[in-house]
Order: structure tokens, then C-alpha cells, then sequence
């Protein structure tokens, strides 16, 4: 990613060859880009971390809260069956 940035800002050295070294202010300024870019993504994965904790933590209260709703059902299927029993015609 860097390297053609490097490549097409040369500057002239007295071998004449036309291929220069990269200065040291070249240099400088593409490690702060480096650095800006990784701070940048530090943030971000710090943010991303954030939210997927607070998605953990409303999974797993939706998981409770489903399982709270399956013993319900269950106990309403018990009330359900007794109340058909009672209803049944029973034989004499």
C-alpha cells in the first residue's frame, strides 16, 4: 500500500541513476499515516467491541427471557389439561 507512494516521490541523488531514495520527511509522513490509521482502527475495534458486548448481553437476556416463556407454556398446558379432564363427560 505504501510502496507506490514511495515509488512515484523520489528525490534526486547524485548518482544520476534517476532512482532516488525516499527522504526522511517522506518517511516521517507516511509512519504518521501508518500510526493515525492504526490509532483509527484501534478506535474502531474498540467500538465494535462495545456494541458486541451490549448485543451479548441482550442475547442472553432474550435467552432467559425464552426460557421464562417455556415455563409458562408449560405450567398453561398443565392448567389446560386439568380444565379438559374436568370438562370431559365421565362415565357412570
Amino acid at each position: 500500500m505504501l510502496t507506490p507512494f514511495i515509488k512515484t516521490h523520489r528525490t534526486p541523488v547524485s548518482s544520476g541513476d534517476g532512482h532516488g531514495e525516499p527522504s526522511l520527511e517522506l518517511l516521517t509522513q507516511l509512519m504518521q499515516k501508518v500510526w493515525d490509521s492504526q490509532r483509527e482502527t484501534r478506535e474502531d475495534i474498540r467500538e465494535i467491541k462495545a456494541r458486541l458486548g451490549r448485543l451479548e448481553a441482550d442475547i442472553a437476556n432474550n435467552h432467559g427471557f425464552l426460557a421464562e416463556q417455556s415455563v409458562r407454556l408449560d405450567h398453561f398446558s398443565d392448567r389446560l389439561e386439568r380444565v379438559e379432564s374436568r370438562l370431559e363427560p365421565r362415565e357412570t
